[in-house]
């Protein structure tokens, strides 16, 4: 059973890739055009799904973002972390799976063992907030302050 599990983690895994690919060059060729507006609200859908999808199926989703790239003025870092959580929370996973996306799950896929979360020994980075996120994730954004290296900002 876990076998048969694991194949089609790996078919949908595929999928996933042509259709990112799919997305990449929709996005490159049609940015500009209202039919490349319409081809990427569908190729959003989609990955809604895939996302709820590979949560509930176990994988560990770690959130990224390409925030701040020198070819795209229209991201602000920070700002848009914010909209990627908010957005996970509509695709279907719980404001305490996208917490975990963003923090923990993204330091263990990426091998960055001293962060992600609070624990001895580690880096001691946070965000103290107002209002509790697990209630409504844009509370994350009511921010009290900041914590770097154990130090506040």
């Amino acid at each position: 059973a876990s076998m048969k599990r694991l194949g089609l983690i790996e078919a949908e895994i595929r999928k996933l890739e042509r259709e990112y690919a799919d997305l990449e060059e929709v996005w490159k060729s049609e940015k500009a055009s209202v039919q490349g507006a319409q081809n990427i609200k569908k190729a959003l859908q989609q990955a809604n799904r895939n996302l709820k999808l590979l949560a509930d199926a176990g994988i560990l989703i770690g959130m990224g973002t390409d925030t701040a790239s020198p070819n795209d003025l229209g991201r602000w870092p920070g700002y848009f972390e914010h909209v990627e959580m908010e957005m996970m929370v509509q695709a279907g996973l719980t404001p305490m799976q996208t917490i975990k996306a963003a923090t923990g799950d993204a330091a263990r896929i990426m091998k960055l063992n001293d962060l992600g979360t609070i624990a001895p020994g580690k880096a001691a980075d946070l965000l103290v907030l107002n209002a509790n996120p697990l209630v409504n994730i844009r509370n994350t954004r009511e921010i009290n302050s900041v914590w770097i290296a154990g130090r506040k900002l």
